[in-house]
């Protein structure tokens, strides 16, 4: 092969390669703008490159929720006027920090804060449980609301902190739809915060019928009047983690 035959064959791979990096590029350069677009709208913001920008806007939003989340620990710790600390077991710490530094929800935050100032605090007598952290994780700022008027409901009837509080005023109080109400209630029993007096009452209402068919008797029956009380866990996670 002579030298301007070498020299044609190394020409054409020369632009073989100029065109694959091309289509190469174009291909990223396509890439990074379909997913600029799509984290865009993800965001709510302008993105022009979306290379690296997940990574990019999680650290950015850790780092901005974790200012704030010691800020309200400090902030917390001195209304409690505690100076010595308490170490907190990594299997609880870890999870708290987290999920607190990714909580976009300051209301939200505020009851991750409460919860690891508590943990912190030696004369905290409340014992702190992994089910807290995965209460959190479940609760909306609607059902946290909610929890704690049922608190402070049942603490200001002085009858004791299980006593019911009526679903009309609930509604009354919080102001929101009627059913996003009944939702966040729901959802509150399911992760056993509250639990519906009427379930007592119903298997009352059947044993009596029960016993009244039996008897050969007359039994009208109970009147429901649908109503929530706190449950042990749910108190003590309103200690620890709402008030």
């Amino acid at each position: 092969m002579s030298e301007f035959e070498e020299l044609i064959k190394a020409t054409q791979e020369g632009s073989k390669a100029v065109v694959s990096v091309a289509e190469s590029y174009k291909t990223t350069v396509g890439l990074a703008e379909k997913t600029g677009g799509f984290l865009s709208r993800v965001f709510g913001t302008t993105i022009e490159n979306g290379v690296g920008i997940i990574g990019d806007k999680l650290e950015y939003t850790r780092w901005e929720r974790q200012n704030r989340l010691i800020e309200k620990v400090n902030e917390y710790q001195k209304e409690k006027n505690f100076t010595q600390y308490r170490p907190i077991a990594p299997k609880f710490a870890i999870p708290m920090i987290v999920n607190a530094s990714l909580e976009e929800d300051n209301e939200l935050q505020d009851i991750w804060c409460k919860l690891i100032t508590n943990s912190l605090d030696p004369n905290f007598d409340v014992e702190i449980r992994f089910a807290f952290i995965d209460i959190i994780k479940n609760l909306t700022s609607l059902d946290a609301k909610i929890l704690e008027f049922i608190h402070d409901d049942a603490l200001s009837s002085g009858m004791g902190i299980t006593s019911a509080v009526g679903i009309d005023k609930i509604i009354k109080n919080i102001s929101v739809p009627e059913n996003d109400i009944k939702i966040s209630l729901s959802n509150l029993m399911r992760v056993q915060c509250i639990w519906d007096n009427n379930l007592a009452a119903i298997a009352t209402d059947i044993h009596w019928r029960m016993l009244c068919i039996k008897d050969n008797t007359e039994y009208s029956g109970l009147q429901l009047h649908i109503s929530y009380s706190l449950t042990e866990i749910g108190y003590s996670f309103i200690q620890a983690c709402i008030i």
